[in-house]
């Protein structure tokens, strides 16, 4: 029996990936042991989602200690389709190290909801 280092698994789990195949499906037709590469799937998705909660743990904290400087702008709810279709740019918010990103094509009435339910919650 071959013993594979982290960094083999995490080609073969790439390729795997790539393949578009099912897991048991490209195992069987790369010599791999169906078992052994699940075990790796779930070791490598615990290394990711570990890596990621201490990166967003890391932006957080980040955040808390050089707080930006907050702006506040007035916001009009659109009335007409007029002013709907005339509202361009864009609005980025970000909390606790979320980001919501709003661009031109996303829905206006959708924002306005969204700044309301923001305001009640403030």
């Amino acid at each position: 029996m071959q013993r594979r280092s982290s960094a083999e698994w995490k080609e073969l789990i790439s390729s795997q990936k790539a393949s578009g195949q099912g897991v048991k499906q490209w195992c069987d037709k790369n010599g791999i042991n169906v078992s052994s590469m699940y075990n790796q799937l779930v070791k490598h998705r615990k290394l990711e989602t570990k890596s990621g909660n201490e990166q967003k743990n890391a932006k957080t904290k980040e955040a808390e200690e050089n707080p930006a400087r907050v702006e506040w702008k007035e916001l009009k709810t659109p009335t007409t389709q007029q002013d709907i279709i005339s509202q361009k740019g864009s609005i980025s918010i970000e909390i606790g190290g979320t980001r919501l990103l709003a661009d031109d094509n996303y829905p206006v009435m959708n924002l306005a909801k969204l700044c309301k339910e923001l305001v009640d919650l403030c």
